[in-house]
């Protein structure tokens, strides 16, 4: 995660560890996480697409979005 946010990466996931990270503080670019219930891939690229178009880099420091 450390390495994701110094290179200004955003990360997406479905892996809770990155959810406890963010919530004990850690400092990220961002994280999308992909909950439980079922997404296509098209779907997902469609979420993404809406973060990167109505979002900043700015917006989306230590931020977590759920998909």
């Amino acid at each position: 995660m450390r390495f994701a946010a110094r290179q200004g990466w955003i990360i997406v996931t479905g892996d809770a560890d990155y959810l406890a990270a963010a919530a004990l503080g850690e400092s990220h670019a961002g994280i999308v996480f992909l909950t439980e219930h079922a997404h296509s891939v098209g779907r997902i690229v469609s979420h993404l697409t809406l973060i990167h178009d109505q979002l900043t880099a700015v917006d989306m420091t230590n931020r977590v979005e759920f998909l």
